[in-house]
């Protein structure tokens, strides 16, 4: 009798220790599984990331080039305004939807959005924003967000 006893201690302890390695097993494999979820996760954050800077800086460099046309600087209207509209038409490709010249006092020249009837927010900030000293040279993209009423 004693004898059964303690083969059924050591196959409880024996079992205890199964389990108990089982748990342990199964708790790695899970912290295993989502560390290399992370890892995926992060490293396609990155991929991503880059992915958006190297269009914002294309959009940039494009911008640039059109900003210094000397058509926009010395030319008649009508020159500037067909290079703006070529450049819209190239720019659609990157969601470009409206791209407009003002004057050095905030006066829109010309926009290749027909809805534009004068200053709005939207341009109110770019004027704030061409007034700063750091700001000169620079291109200005605003992004447009719809909001619920």
């Amino acid at each position: 009798m004693k004898r059964n006893w303690i083969i059924v201690s050591v196959t409880s302890l024996a079992l205890l220790a199964v389990i108990f390695l089982a748990i342990n097993l199964y708790s790695l494999s899970k912290k295993k599984v989502v560390s290399g979820f992370q890892e995926h996760q992060f490293l396609h954050a990155q991929h991503l990331a880059s992915q958006i800077e190297f269009f914002l800086d294309t959009l940039a460099r494009e911008l640039r080039f059109l900003s210094a046309l000397p058509s926009l600087r010395y030319g008649e209207r009508e020159e500037k305004e067909s290079d703006i509209n070529a450049f819209s038409k190239r720019l659609e490709q990157h969601h470009v939807k409206t791209i407009s010249l003002y004057d050095e006092i905030g006066k829109e020249i010309i926009s290749t959005d027909s809805n534009m009837t004068g200053p709005d927010d939207a341009s109110e900030r770019l004027l704030v924003w061409a007034r700063e000293k750091g700001s000169r040279g620079k291109v200005y993209m605003s992004e447009e967000i719809q909001r619920d009423p």
